[in-house]
């Protein structure tokens, strides 16, 4: 049986919602959902829509925790039976971000709640428009005039799209501009940014050694230690820094010589990841069945491990995708320096002093 803890959140939002869905509590965003908002940019559309009606103070939102007992439930369908809750209570006004945590003894979701309305779809609803659906990036509805669903960007154009309706209403182009709640309370400390280079291992492994200057060419490198105002862009920075300790301490560890290796351990952990999470489903419901705590101990011990394991494979599996993403762009960087270089050979001697006095 769950059971539900209900706070008022009266300062600093945004922290509420980034250790809603930390990646470390919740298998790499895996378990992280949303209703009326985009997952990765909840707090901005949050706060667009307080922006909108003047409400940017006192409550700011509502924080919900639902706790299981220990592990009665599977971490997906503890996300699925908030999202349930959420929909019903909240799905026809409010924006919500579902977070399931599995890094503690049970199994429980962090319900994060705008305190303001959006206006629009009751708005929709009193004029006779029914079953609104919203996926983010299309709108659809259901008209009086017709018997199914129209998504209404086809008939009235880009203007009539999630984007476009939200450019008008609130008077913004990119939710990405919206800048962040400025607090009287200022933190200093030391910034570390870059990423620590193991150089022995530099000398050892030639392939770490071709990351490392792929980040240079990057630009992430050289790092820099400074002593600035702590700011929600530094935490994003920290952020990057540990990606990029992790994509270097993976080639290491799993002793990569080349992009080829990185894709085969990526195939390999996409192909262990549904065993270890269906073993880990079958357990949840031998757990269920169980009635002696030490062996519903023992088999959540084993849910633990399965736990961490997931956890841990969704964290390489993330990062290979960057190394490879990091090796595309900087071959693409190479292609066209190239290209560049070919061109020049091409031209006349005059041309090519002409271009060198520039």
């Amino acid at each position: 049986m769950a059971i539900i803890k209900f706070k008022n959140i009266k300062s600093n939002l945004q922290h509420v919602i980034d250790y809603g869905k930390n990646g470390d509590k919740t298998e790499n965003g895996a378990l992280v959902s949303s209703i009326n908002c985009g997952v990765e940019t909840a707090y901005e559309e949050m706060a667009l829509t307080k922006k909108f009606y003047h409400k940017e103070d006192k409550i700011l939102g509502y924080h919900i925790i639902q706790s299981f007992d220990g592990f009665e439930t599977s971490p997906a369908n503890a996300n699925q039976i908030g999202k349930q809750l959420a929909e019903e209570m909240w799905g026809d006004k409010y924006q919500v971000v579902i977070c399931t945590h599995v890094n503690k003894q049970n199994v429980h979701n962090h319900i994060i709640l705008n305190s303001v309305s959006s206006d629009f779809k009751l708005a929709l609803k009193a004029k006779g428009y029914s079953n609104i659906k919203d996926n983010g990036k299309y709108f659809s509805l259901k008209t009086p005039y017709y018997s199914r669903n129209v998504r209404i960007n086809k008939v009235f154009g880009d203007d009539y799209s999630v984007q476009g309706i939200k450019e008008r209403i609130y008077g913004y182009r990119k939710v990405e501009t919206m800048q962040f709640a400025n607090y009287n309370k200022k933190y200093y400390k030391k910034i570390y940014k870059g990423p620590k280079i193991d150089w022995k291992l530099y000398k050892r492994n030639r392939f770490y050694a071709w990351y490392v200057a792929a980040l240079y060419i990057l630009g992430i490198l050289p790092a820099k230690v400074v002593v600035q105002e702590v700011t929600v862009q530094d935490y994003k920075v920290r952020n990057k820094t540990k990606m990029i300790f992790e994509e270097l301490n993976f080639i290491n560890q799993s002793h990569s010589k080349s992009i080829e290796d990185i894709k085969i351990h990526k195939k390999e952990i996409e192909d262990k990841l549904p065993v270890l999470k269906g073993e880990r489903e079958n357990l949840w419901i031998k757990y269920k069945k169980t009635v002696f705590a030490k062996d519903k101990n023992f088999i959540l011990e084993r849910i633990n491990l399965l736990s961490d394991e997931i956890s841990t494979l969704y964290g390489q599996r993330n990062a290979c995708n960057r190394i490879i993403d990091t090796y595309n762009k900087v071959y693409e960087e190479i292609k066209k320096e190239r290209l560049e270089k070919e061109k020049f050979e091409e031209l006349s001697n005059n041309d090519k002093k002409k271009i060198k006095k520039r």
